[in-house]
């Protein structure tokens, strides 16, 4: 329940789904939640931990037997193109480095590749947060910018689950020269995205799309997690067609 007055703004939260209810506290912009612990099972206090470590910014400040405070020490006036453009360094390189533990069949590696999605929903979580606290753009816009922010979050979803179900071994892939091109895609419809060019981003489209639709092919005609490694990628070039086509 949000409290009354006219500093920071604060709420409390508490079972049950307290987890949720702080993430949904920490987006809406609050500086400060507490958290009643009365009647919280030890599980859900796990699930509510898990959450505050994925928060930028969140910490707790103060504990006792009935309630925990956190506070949110996040500048909500940052650039929103600069946190996206992070997010896109992070997915480039999950992108590239997948794709050539996946050509040498590198299981290890995949799970190194997978952790890096942590990244990703922190920085996620903390754009949204500043997206709904932002009064420079049009609304429009706003939703657009929302939009694109989730299509990078399942393209950082997409990577983490094939790597996360990768079997021990697998038939070699053919992905690194490919999965780089999609890097220079994702970062080329990133900036397109943030500066304009409606004509770039339709010949980027087709592009995308085109390739999306080559590899979808190749996963046709393999098998097993081969595949899956194939129509994952498939996805990512579709997922950044979407991107492009928010372009105006």
């Amino acid at each position: 329940r949000p409290v009354v007055g006219t500093g920071p703004k604060r709420m409390s939260v508490g079972a049950p789904a307290a987890h949720r209810k702080l993430l949904a506290a920490y987006l809406n912009g609050c500086s400060e939640i507490e958290v009643a612990l009365e009647g919280m099972k030890r599980e859900e206090l796990s699930r509510m931990e898990e959450t505050a470590a994925s928060l930028i910014g969140l910490e707790k400040v103060y504990e006792g037997s009935d309630r925990a405070i956190y506070a949110c020490f996040v500048d909500d006036d940052q650039d929103p193109a600069a946190i996206s453009g992070r997010i896109v360094e992070t997915l480039s390189t999950m992108t590239v480095d997948a794709a050539r533990a996946l050509d040498s069949v590198e299981p290890r590696i995949l799970g190194e590749v997978a952790a890096r999605d942590s990244v990703v929903d922190k920085l996620y979580f903390l754009l949204v947060r500043v997206l709904r606290s932002t009064i420079e753009f049009p609304r429009a816009k706003l939703m657009d910018f929302r939009a694109m922010s989730k299509t990078l979050e399942r393209i950082g979803d997409e990577i983490s689950g094939l790597a996360l179900n990768a079997p021990e071994s697998w038939e070699a892939t053919a992905l690194e020269l490919r999965a780089r091109d999609l890097a220079g895609m994702l970062a080329r419809a990133h900036a397109l995205f943030l500066e304009g060019g409606a004509e770039d981003a339709e010949s980027l489209g087709i592009s995308a799309w085109s390739l999306s639709c080559e590899l979808y092919g190749e996963s046709s005609a393999a098998a097993g997690f081969r595949s899956r490694a194939y129509r994952s990628y498939s996805a990512l070039a579709g997922l950044i067609k979407d991107i492009t086509d928010l372009v105006t």
